[in-house]
């Protein structure tokens, strides 16, 4: 039978308890040794959690999902101090790109206007729509997999970016921060992504 076009991207910012359990992120934040093993506590404690939800029933397997990451968050917030919750704020948004211009508060924060926002909905639309093709497509290598959706969302972003005022691009910007230099292999959330046996091998990368 033949693959659904890709699902939308996912909304909203990236679960920050992920976010954390990658080591680029770590050393971004300059996290301490016993931060490190709160996170991965955390990190575990999460993940037999998520475990539970299989046999639930769809419906009732994405709630759970939802207040799994929910805690998640809560976990992450309460053992960042307040400097490094402003710079993880910074990566999620840079992680996000311009699906971060979706969000209800950036679309406050910036000001966007009615026809920015529609413009940018159909940017993020094509997202959804190219990655259906990636995962329909010829079996690529993880490698050469992970750098289409890269190109993917980099071409997203600076499309999304050049709608941007002046005004709204230096807001942003100070919004972001610096760049954030590390890797983060944004696994798709449970329900996003191929079902198993499409994608190539070894998609989504094992933590």
């Amino acid at each position: 039978q033949p693959f659904p076009p890709g699902p939308p991207p996912p909304k909203g910012p990236p679960p920050a308890l992920m976010m954390l359990s990658e080591k680029s992120v770590q050393t971004d934040l300059k996290l301490s040794a016993a931060q490190n093993k709160k996170v991965n506590a955390a990190m575990t404690k999460q993940m037999m959690s998520m475990k539970s939800t299989f046999n639930l029933a769809p419906d009732q397997r994405a709630q759970k999902m939802q207040e799994i990451t929910k805690a998640g968050d809560q976990a992450a917030d309460e053992l960042l101090n307040a400097e490094q919750k402003k710079r993880m704020q910074q990566i999620s948004l840079q992680v996000q790109g311009s699906r971060a211009f979706s969000n209800a508060e950036v679309v406050k924060d910036l000001n966007l206007t009615e026809e920015q926002q529609t413009k940018i909905k159909t940017i993020n639309d094509g997202i959804g729509k190219q990655m259906g093709q990636l995962f329909q497509g010829k079996k690529l290598a993880p490698q050469a997999f992970q750098k289409k959706m890269k190109d993917i969302e980099k071409n997203a972003n600076d499309e999304a970016k050049k709608l941007l005022t002046s005004e709204q691009s230096s807001m942003w910007n100070e919004m972001t921060g610096t760049p954030f230099r590390g890797e983060i292999r944004m696994m798709p959330p449970m329900g996003f992504g191929p079902p198993p046996g499409f994608g190539p091998p070894g998609f989504p990368p094992k933590q």
